[in-house]
């Protein structure tokens, strides 16, 4: 629950609290929808509102594809530590 509500899905990424705003860096939630909406809004398409940039998505779709393949590479390697660690 607090990852869909700290990706910009329920709540805009402005609007959340700086104390708290680090969380949602780690949610994969939130780069899966910053690719998705600049493929489905392309600035070009969308001139007097630029919906990406009204609810906070920045990155970009390159940049998001990388953050979330690097989560997905880091997290397997994890998770092969963990059980690796847990055969022994």
């Amino acid at each position: 629950m607090p990852f869909t509500q700290f990706s910009g899905i329920m709540i805009n990424i402005e609007s959340i609290p700086k104390w708290i705003a680090w969380y949602g860096y780690l949610d994969p939630l939130r780069y899966t929808l910053d690719a998705l909406s600049n493929i489905m809004f392309p600035y070009e398409y969308t001139q007097p509102v630029d919906v990406p940039e009204k609810y906070g998505y920045r990155l970009g779709y390159a940049t998001s594809c990388w953050i979330l393949f690097g989560m997905a590479i880091s997290l397997r390697i994890l998770s092969y530590l963990f059980l690796y660690s847990k055969r022994n």
